[in-house]
C-alpha cells in the first residue's frame, strides 16, 4: 500500500491525539497531512537570535534543561526531520530522556545505583553531554568484561547497560545503532529473564522500524510476542503491547489483514482483564476503527468509533474532553466518506465541550478550530476557514510561545487562502513569516524551507507579469 495513503488514513482517525494544523500544499515527505498549530515568532530580526531566545522558553515548557534540549534539537536537525513533526518528536524524546534519567537515579537511601558510574552518567545526561554519558556506559561494559565490576547485585547488569546505550542512541535518532544495542542486550539477558528479553526485543523492533528495516523489525516483534506469551498470563497487558507492536508494523507495511487478528486478540485481552465497558477500551477501539477505515470497511469503523464514544460518555460523562476527542474522530471519518454536514455537526459539538472543559485557550480548542477551518475550506467557505485558522493561530501562539515550527503550518494554510484569492502581497508576508520560523528551527537548507522559497519565487514572477501588463 502507498505509504502516503496509509499515513493519511491513520491521521484522519487519530487526529484528536495528534497536532493541530494541516499543511497541505508544500511537503514532499511521506504524507500530505502535517500536524501543527503551536507557536512562532512572526518578525524576528535575526534567525539565530530567535532560535537562541526561544530555546530557554521552549525548554521551560518541556521541563528540560536548555543544554539537554539543545542536544536533542541538534540530533533532530542533523537527521532532517520535517519541521512539522518536531513538536511531537520533542514530546516523545522528553519522555525517553526522563525514562533514562529515572533508570540512573541513585537509590532512595542515598547509595549508588546498581549501575556503576551512575552518578557520573546522570550528571552527563543532565548537562546534555550525551557523548560523555555514552563513554561512561561503554566503560561499564569494559569493566564487566575485564571482571573489575561484578554483576552480583544484578545478573542482568550487562543487558541493562547495553539497553541504556540503546536508549541513548534512540534519544539521538540513531535508530540502527540503537537496534544493535537492544539486540545485544536481549542476547545478554539471563535465560530466565523472559519479561526483560521480551521488552528488549520490543525496543529493538521499534528501533528497526524507525530505521525502516521492516523485515528485521518483524522478526524482533515476533520474538518479543513469543517471549511475552511465555512470561505472562493470557490476560497480562504486556501481551497487549507486543501484539500492538506487531500489528502496527503490519499496518505500516500495507498488510492490514495480518494486523486485524492481532488487534482483535489485544482487544479481547483488555476486555477480559477490565470488562467490556471500561473507559481505557475507547482508545484501542479507535485504533481498530482506523484499521477498518484503511481496509475500506467504513461501516465497521463508524460502529467502533460510536462504541468508543458511548463508553466515554457512560464512564466519564458527556462533557469530558475525551468525549470531544471521540467526536473529532467520528467527524474525520464522516469527512472521509463524503458527509461534511455530519462532520461539521460533530466538530461543533466537540468544540463546545472542549471550550467548556478545558477553557477557551487550550490547544485542543485550536485543534478543533483547525479541523473546522479545513472543512470550511473544502466546502468553498474560504472566509469561514480564514476566521477559524486565525483563531487557532492566536491560541497556539499564546499557549506555546514565540518560535515553534508547527505554527508555520497555520501560516501556510492562510497563505494558500490568500494565493487562491489572488492577494499575493498578503500571501507573501505569511510565506516569509513561516520561512523565518522554519529557518530558525530546522535550518535554512531544509527541503520545506526550499519549498516556501519556490512559492515566493512564483509570487515574484506573477508580480513581474502584472507590472509588464
Amino acid at each position: 500500500m502507498n505509504k502516503n495513503r496509509l499515513t493519511l488514513i491513520v491521521i484522519i482517525v487519530l487526529t484528536a491525539l495528534a497536532g493541530l494544523a494541516v499543511w497541505s500544499g508544500l511537503s514532499t515527505h511521506k504524507s500530505s497531512i502535517r500536524e501543527a498549530g503551536k507557536s512562532a515568532e512572526t518578525t524576528p530580526q535575526n534567525g539565530n537570535e530567535a532560535a537562541d531566545g526561544s530555546l530557554e522558553a521552549l525548554a521551560g515548557r518541556l521541563e528540560l534543561s536548555p543544554p539537554v534540549l539543545d542536544a536533542i534539537i541538534r540530533s533532530i536537525r542533523d537527521h532532517g526531520i520535517p519541521p512539522l513533526r518536531v513538536h511531537q518528536l520533542l514530546l516523545q524524546k522528553k519522555t525517553e530522556f526522563n525514562d533514562l534519567i529515572g533508570q540512573m537515579q541513585p537509590s532512595k537511601d542515598g547509595g549508588e545505583s546498581f549501575t556503576p558510574h551512575a552518578r557520573e552518567v546522570l550528571s552527563a545526561l543532565n548537562a546534555g553531554d550525551f557523548d560523555k554519558a555514552r563513554s561512561l556506559l561503554q566503560k561499564v561494559l569494559s569493566e564487566l568484561e575485564a571482571g573489575t565490576v561484578s554483576p552480583d547485585k544484578d545478573p542482568d547488569l550487562k543487558a541493562l547497560t547495553l539497553a541504556r546505550l540503546g536508549r541513548l542512541e534512540n534519544l539521538q535518532l540513531e535508530y540502527k545503532k540503537a537496534a544493535d544495542y537492544f539486540g545485544q542486550a536481549a542476547q545478554a539477558a539471563q535465560k530466565d529473564s523472559l519479561a526483560l528479553k521480551s521488552d528488549l526485543y520490543g525496543w529493538q523492533g521499534t528501533a528497526l522500524f524507525l530505521a525502516e528495516d521492516f523485515e528485521q523489525a518483524e522478526k524482533a516483534y515476533k520474538e518479543s510476542l513469543t517471549l511475552a506469551e511465555k512470561a505472562f498470563s493470557p490476560v497480562h497487558p504486556a501481551q497487549v503491547n507486543a501484539l500492538n507492536n506487531l500489528a502496527g508494523l503490519y499496518r505500516s507495511t500495507g498488510r492490514p489483514k495480518l494486523a486485524e487478528p492481532l488487534y482483535l486478540k489485544a482487544m479481547d485481552i483488555r476486555q477480559k482483564a477490565l470488562g467490556p465497558r471500561h473507559p481505557s477500551l475507547a482508545a484501542p477501539l479507535s485504533n481498530l476503527a482506523s484499521l477498518y477505515l484503511e481496509m475500506g470497511d467504513y461501516k465497521q469503523a463508524v460502529i467502533l468509533l460510536e462504541n468508543a464514544l458511548a463508553i466515554r460518555e457512560e464512564a466519564l460523562g458527556p462533557d469530558d474532553p475525551s468525549v470531544a476527542a471521540s467526536l473529532n474522530n467520528l467527524a474525520n471519518v464522516y469527512q472521509a466518506v463524503g458527509n461534511p454536514d455530519k462532520a461539521k455537526e460533530l466538530l461543533l459539538q466537540s468544540l463546545d465541550i472542549t471550550r467548556k472543559a478545558l477553557g477557551p485557550d487550550h490547544l485542543r480548542v485550536a485543534m478543533t478550530l483547525n479541523n473546522l477551518a479545513k472543512l470550511s475550506q473544502r466546502q468553498g467557505d474560504d472566509e469561514g476557514a480564514r476566521a477559524r485558522y486565525l483563531e487557532a493561530l492566536a491560541i497556539s501562539e499564546k499557549v506555546l510561545g514565540p518560535v515553534h515550527p508547527d505554527v508555520a503550518a497555520i501560516l501556510i494554510n492562510l497563505a494558500e487562502l490568500d494565493m487562491k484569492a489572488d492577494q499575493l502581497d498578503k500571501a507573501e508576508i505569511l510565506w516569509r513569516k513561516a520561512m523565518t520560523i522554519l529557518e530558525a528551527t530546522v535550518g535554512p537548507e531544509h527541503p520545506d524551507v526550499q519549498k516556501i522559497k519556490e512559492q515566493l519565487a512564483q509570487i515574484r514572477i506573477a508580480n513581474a507579469k502584472k507590472s509588464i501588463q
